[in-house]
């Protein structure tokens, strides 16, 4: 019998099923750590001795609630099971941490939401970057390479805007 795993040292095994107060009682309960899951291995030898013997498996867990549909994604209980019926049927090679699945993380939201991005990288941000460039160009004396560098970026800034917008 081997443990797969077992519960921490603060933890106890109440006996009593009949009292309805939980607590530790000396002598009674069991102390933790307990073993919460184990896999037994037995050879098992045929009647004529002419074949050679076969392994059983087991595989014992304290609830069977792990595997149901509403925890079967969380804390790795999903490759747990898995992982158990590939042992129990002797098929090691499908033993795996499974990647997990990809989720959707698209941010709802409303058409006012939407319109106010719209509006923020189109207009706004773009505006600004101008005012930016002809605050830069008027101080600068008519330097052209920077004008030209603040224009470059107004227009990187643009198209960003239209993509965003574009490939919704």
């Amino acid at each position: 019998m081997e443990t797969l795993f077992k519960s921490n040292a603060n933890s106890w095994g109440e006996t009593d099923f009949n009292n309805t107060s939980f607590s530790f009682d000396q002598g009674k309960d069991l102390q933790g750590p307990l073993p919460l899951a184990v896999a037994v291995t037995k050879e098992i030898q045929s009647a004529t001795d002419q074949k050679p013997g076969t392994k059983a498996r087991m595989a014992v867990i304290g609830t069977s609630n792990f595997a149901i549909d509403a925890y079967f994604a969380t804390q790795g209980n999903g490759n747990l099971f898995l992982n158990m019926v590939s042992w129990l049927a002797q098929d090691e090679d499908l033993i795996s941490i499974r990647p997990k699945q990809a989720t959707d993380r698209r941010i709802p939201l409303s058409e006012s939401q939407s319109a106010m991005i719209r509006l923020f990288t189109i207009f706004i941000l773009p505006g600004i970057v101008l005012i930016i460039g002809v605050v830069v160009f008027v101080n600068a004396g008519g330097d052209r390479m920077r004008f030209k560098g603040t224009l470059v970026l107004l227009i990187a800034v643009i198209a960003f805007g239209g993509y965003i917008i574009f490939m919704r």
